[in-house]
């Protein structure tokens, strides 16, 4: 359990230094199409939870998506989340599936192809 810890560690450095790089760079080329038919699209994200509950978590990240579609970006082939998705810090397996499961019908709400 320790040594998937630690990779998923990794893994989420990696993804937010990612982030950092310039989103500009891909954006115009994603938007337009000039990235050629063999580009993937994924949404990330990550830590859903939030205090007010699923409902506004689920208002927030759909908030995200209607600006990312704003923005051009109308298909995506997958989305990607890690994190908490529970704002309590008690284990609650219940919880944390009800907050899966908004967190996953505001993404396929806004991008149904993902569905």
């Amino acid at each position: 359990m320790k040594q998937i810890k630690k990779q998923l560690a990794y893994l989420l450095v990696v993804c937010m230094l990612l982030a950092l790089l310039p989103t500009n760079v891909f954006a115009e080329d994603l938007a337009s199409g000039a990235a050629g038919t063999d580009s993937t699209v994924v949404i990330a994200g990550s830590d859903f939870q939030n205090p007010s509950g699923n409902t506004a978590g689920a208002q927030t990240v759909t908030s995200i998506l209607n600006q990312m579609q704003d923005a051009g970006y109308t298909s995506a082939d997958g989305f990607l989340f890690c994190g908490d998705y529970d704002y309590s810090t008690v284990n609650n397996q219940t919880r944390t599936e009800a907050g899966i499961t908004a967190l996953k019908n505001a993404v396929t709400g806004t991008y149904s192809t993902l569905a």
